[in-house]
């Protein structure tokens, strides 16, 4: 596999957001299993999830200079037959997955395999939130051009 440059911080706590969710992602020793099968170090297996697996692809992302191992770690946990039973969790995931991992260029197959995808850009298109949000926080109709804080800031 040729060198994934880093990912970002914001992408790199949103996949780890997604794979260690609370209520739908994977266990504590799945985390441990897959980090030690890599042989990532497991610096805190005593904090949550989330923070744990993020602080674990963080230093290892640092320390390899790459993304790889955070690839390899999305590649295995999400391993299509590893979840046999579970296609609906397996897609879902993917779909989360693939949302987050668009930002940085890439895209999870159904294969279960890491591609290049075109990078997402913030849509151009005009937005009905704008309006709907200074008449929620004004509790009077107005225009969306006269309240500039309900403006998208990109």
């Amino acid at each position: 596999m040729a060198a994934i440059p880093l990912f970002d911080s914001a992408v790199l706590e949103r996949i780890c957001d997604v794979l260690a969710d609370t209520s739908s992602g994977l266990t504590g020793s799945e985390i441990g299993k897959h980090l030690t099968q890599l042989g990532i170090s497991d610096p805190a297996p005593a904090i949550t999830k989330r923070s744990r697996l993020l602080e674990a692809l963080r230093l290892r992302q640092e320390q390899d200079r790459c993304g790889n191992l955070v690839a390899a770690f999305i590649q295995q946990t999400m391993s299509p037959v590893r979840h046999t039973g579970s296609k609906d969790w397996f897609e879902n995931k993917r779909s989360e997955l693939n949302t987050v991992l668009a930002f940085a260029g890439y895209e999870l197959g159904t294969d279960g395999q890491f591609a290049r995808a075109p990078p997402r850009r913030p849509s151009t298109k005009p937005s009905k939130r704008p309006y709907a949000c200074a008449m929620n926080c004004t509790g009077v109709e107005s225009t969306p051009t006269c309240s500039s804080s309900a403006r998208p800031s990109w």
